[in-house]
C-alpha cells in the first residue's frame, strides 16, 4: 500500500543496512575515508569504528567490502561475537574462504595462518571485520590481537576492523596490548538538522520518489524526536508515510510525523543511544588521500 500510494518503486526506510541507500554525510564520508585510506594504506594493524546504535555502521563497512578491489583484497564479515574462540577462528576460516573448519583451536590458528599466507602470496591482503566489537570477551580479543601478529617478511596478512558500540573504544583502552596495535579510530556521529533533511530526501529519491514527501514541519519534527540517527529516521519516517497515506494525504506534515514519533515512543528508543564520549573527536583528513587501487 506506502509504494503505490506514494508512487515508489521500492520501500524507502527499511531497516535492512542497503548500500543502494548510504547517504554521504560529512560523518559517513570521513568515516569511509578513513577505512580506505587504513586498509589501503597502512595494510595492517587494527581499525576501530564506533558509533551509537543505529549511525549506519554496519553499512559504512558494507560500502567498504564493496569498494575493495576483490583482486587485492579478500573480506570477511564476522556478526556473531558471541562465538567461543575455537568456534570463532572456524567462521573466520570460513569467511576467508579456507577448507579446514574443524580442529583444535591450535590447529584452526595454523590452517588460518597457511590460508592468510596463500592469499598474501597472491598479493591480496585479508581485511577482516568484526561487528558489535564490543561484546567480544577478553579471550576473543588476544586472538583477534594475536592474528594481527601474522606476517611475512614484507607485510603484514591481516587488517582488522572492529566495529561496535561506543563502549568498545573504552574496552580497547583497557587493552593495553590491544590498543597499541590500533592505527586509525573513528566516532560516526548522528546527522545534523541539514543533513537528517537531506538524508530522508535521499532515500525518497533512491525509492523512486519524484517531489518531496515530507514538508519542512515534518523533518523538524523527525529530527526533534531522532536526534539525527538514521535507524530510528527510517522507523520513524516509514510509519509516518504509512500514517499520511492511510489518511489519504499526499505528504507527510509536521502532525503525521510526530503522530508517528508518539506512536512508536522514539523517546525510548533513542535512550540506548550513547553520546560520544569527551576528547574522542577526530582530525579530517582529505578524501582525495583514501583511494584504494
Amino acid at each position: 500500500m506506502i509504494e503505490e500510494h506514494w508512487g515508489l518503486q521500492h520501500a524507502p526506510f527499511t531497516l535492512h543496512p542497503d548500500v543502494r541507500f548510504l547517504f554521504e554525510s560529512t560523518a559517513h564520508r570521513e568515516g569511509l575515508a578513513r577505512l580506505l585510506f587504513a586498509v589501503g594504506e597502512l595494510r595492517g594493524g587494527i581499525t576501530l569504528l564506533t558509533g551509537e546504535i543505529g549511525c549506519g555502521k554496519t553499512t559504512l563497512a558494507r560500502a567498504l567490502t564493496r569498494l575493495l578491489p576483490p583482486e587485492r583484497y579478500r573480506t570477511a564479515v564476522i556478526v556473531n561475537p558471541l562465538l567461543p574462540v575455537g568456534q570463532l577462528l572456524a567462521a573466520i576460516l570460513r569467511e576467508f574462504g579456507g577448507e579446514r573448519l574443524r580442529g583444535s583451536k591450535a590447529e584452526l590458528a595454523d590452517a588460518l595462518h597457511s590460508h592468510l599466507a596463500a592469499l598474501s602470496a597472491r598479493r591480496v591482503l585479508a581485511v577482516l571485520i568484526v561487528d558489535e566489537a564490543q561484546l567480544l570477551g577478553r579471550p576473543q580479543l588476544e586472538e583477534l590481537r594475536l592474528l594481527t601478529n601474522l606476517e611475512t617478511n614484507e607485510e603484514k596478512l591481516l587488517h582488522l576492523v572492529l566495529i561496535g558500540q561506543p563502549e568498545l573504544a573504552a574496552r580497547a583502552a583497557r587493552f593495553p596490548e590491544l590498543a597499541q596495535r590500533i592505527t586509525m579510530r573513528f566516532h560516526l556521529r548522528p546527522l545534523s538538522f541539514a543533513e537528517t533533511g537531506s538524508y530522508i530526501g535521499h532515500r525518497l529519491r533512491v525509492a523512486g520518489a519524484s517531489q518531496p514527501l515530507f514538508t519542512d514541519g515534518a523533518v523538524a519534527e523527525i529530527y526533534r524526536h531522532t536526534g539525527g540517527v538514521p535507524r530510528l529516521i527510517n522507523i520513524a519516517c516509514a510509519h509516518a508515510l504509512f500514517l499520511a497515506a492511510a489518511a489519504g494525504r499526499s505528504q507527510v506534515d509536521a502532525a503525521a510525523a510526530a503522530s508517528a514519533a508518539r506512536e512508536i515512543d522514539l523517546t525510548a528508543e533513542r535512550a540506548a543511544a550513547r553520546p560520544q564520549a569527551a576528547g574522542a573527536r577526530e582530525r579530517p583528513i582529505p578524501i582525495r588521500s583514501a583511494r584504494v587501487s
